[in-house]
């Protein structure tokens, strides 16, 4: 990278044996039932023995199910939203508490809040003290709410918690919920491992004009294929892509690693499956400029919304409405183009413009937390517990109630809305996919039941490039003034920078530049540069 101005099986056997550690005795060996190695898992049936047995963790009887009151404990949970509440949501959540008072004695609550408010609002609970007892941290910096007091250390609760083998025993399930070698959170499981990005557009505007079909599509690729979108259709937005942004969107055009801290605060190895082993700023790099450039150029000739930075809208929704030709940024993963289908009506082409490969980050993009507020955090494991633990819990979540929101196909694992309902009009619609292992989760058609045979070879093939620092994560404990700094000043530019309303882009990116280094930036990359190093030699 310029400047402007086979450890993997070792890796995961480390992590199994420190999780192993941890749990002790009483943790679940290889024959307890959780999700991803119990009988029923995958099916579409529910496993025996979890956790969550009355016989093993005493059920609705056991004195820790009752609140003060000697009601049943409510677990509340944070249920993150894109700005608007599923009209179906309490509904759900009440059929969901019947399941957790069956199984585990206690009641769930929802507390939603939009994912542009989502750092903000944990903040105000725990300066508050507000009873909150699961956090999902999605793209957010572990280390960082581990150094705050913001999250409790699972250690004392493996053996409720889904067993560490629970995904592959190759990898482990928890490489990506570990900070300074102790678990604090529990990874969200995907059909498919791997970090590729796409683009996805409708179909029949594709239809409408002339482009090549490629593996990968660059920069150029793109321009040329939007400008003859626009001219196409100049009534319609070309790139749905809108809101405030707290954090870099350049990972989904530039292959880096963050190493384990979010947004690259620390720094970054670019390119790193090629074994490069210097870490440097991502923001001081050719390839983040480059990215700029040509966020300007779409905002100048009218590809991205002049009102991206300001508007209340989601950008999906202007595709539903027919205003938007697509061009919706996601995961270049199995399944994904036909989600995008079921979600908007409109058949939809994936146009891949990063390849995948596999980095911590991999496994730490969404993460549960048990919150410091929690009053009692035993209740809340082994409600984690469920939701990676057989099908019924993660798809009351994600697709909502039975024989209303969706309808089973037989043994199928792919379902279909009730007569009369779409991806456009269901009373649930849960687009966040941040819920448990999503292995169990049913799919809506048009997926079909090669979804999950084509989610595995997804991620063999992600096996086959890993990052050199796979297993690798910054400590940041003795950097906390520096990292609230640098998200300060992140969350300050890139919102102008990265959609391309910076009049002068060279001034505002020099500002930029000046502003991290004020922060303390070069610091950090050069702690990170050290611990990576010490990390190299151990390996």
């Amino acid at each position: 990278m310029k400047k402007r101005g086979t450890r993997l099986a070792a890796l995961a056997l480390t992590a199994v044996m420190t999780i192993g550690a941890l749990a002790g005795c009483g943790g679940k060996d290889a024959g307890g039932a959780s999700a991803g190695n119990a009988a029923g898992a995958g099916n579409g049936t529910e496993s025996q023995g979890s956790a969550g047995d009355a016989d093993s963790q005493g059920g609705a009887g056991d004195a820790g199910d009752q609140a003060q009151d000697g009601e049943p404990y409510e677990v509340v949970m944070a249920y993150v939203t894109l700005g608007s509440d599923p009209q179906d949501l309490g509904l759900v959540e009440e059929e969901l508490s019947k399941v957790t008072m069956e199984k585990i004695g206690c009641t769930v609550k929802f507390k939603p809040v939009p994912l542009s408010n989502l750092a903000s609002q944990y903040n105000l609970w725990a300066s508050s003290g507000e009873k909150v007892d699961l956090l999902i941290m999605f793209q957010m910096d572990l280390g960082t709410y581990v150094n705050e007091g913001k999250i409790l250390e699972l250690t004392d609760y493996m053996d409720l918690l889904p067993a560490p083998t629970a995904v592959d025993g190759e990898r482990g399930l928890y490489v990506g919920g570990m900070y300074d070698n102790r678990v604090y959170a529990v990874p969200v499981v995907n059909p498919s491992l791997g970090e590729g990005k796409a683009f996805y557009v409708r179909k029949d505007i594709m239809d409408s004009i002339d482009y090549e079909e490629k593996d990968l599509y660059t920069y150029e690729d793109l321009d040329a294929i939007f400008a003859q979108v626009k001219e196409t259709y100049p009534d319609l937005i070309t790139i749905a892509a809108a809101g405030i942004k707290n954090n870099t969107f350049a990972y989904q055009f530039i292959p880096y690693d963050t190493l384990g801290v979010q947004g690259g605060w620390a720094g970054v190895l670019m390119d790193p499956v090629s074994g490069n082993t210097t870490i440097e700023n991502l923001y001081e790099s050719e390839e983040y400029y480059e990215y700029l450039t040509w966020m300007r150029r779409w905002q100048e000739a009218g590809y991205l919304s002049a009102d991206a930075a300001t508007t209340n809208d989601q950008p999906g929704d202007w595709v539903k409405a027919g205003r938007c030709a697509g061009f919706m940024l996601g995961d270049d993963t199995p399944g994904n183009k036909d989600n995008q289908e079921a979600n908007t009506n409109y058949e939809m082409v994936q146009l891949n413009i990063r390849p995948t490969f596999l980095t911590t980050n991999t496994y730490d993009q969404l993460r549960w937390c048990v919150s410091s507020t929690s009053q009692n955090p035993q209740k809340a494991a082994e409600f984690l517990n469920l939701m990676y633990d057989g099908s019924e819990v993660v798809n009351l979540l994600m697709n909502g109630v039975e024989g209303k929101h969706y309808v089973k196909n037989g043994d199928s694992m792919i379902v279909s809305y009730p007569e009369g309902i779409d991806g456009t009009n269901t009373p649930y619609n849960n687009v966040l996919g941040i819920y448990g292992d999503k292995r169990n989760m049913y799919m809506f058609e048009p997926n079909k039941d090669s979804f999950y045979s084509d989610s595995d070879a997804y991620t063999a093939n992600a096996l086959k490039h890993p990052s050199v620092a796979l297993g690798y994560t910054f400590n940041s404990s003795e950097y906390q003034t520096e990292m609230a700094a640098i998200s300060s000043v992140i969350s300050q530019y890139v919102t102008t920078l990265e959609y391309g309303m910076a009049a002068d882009l060279d001034a505002t990116y020099q500002e930029f530049i000046e502003a991290l280094d004020a922060a303390g930036m070069n610091r950090l990359v050069e702690a990170n540069q050290e611990q990576f190093d010490a990390w190299l030699a151990a390996q």
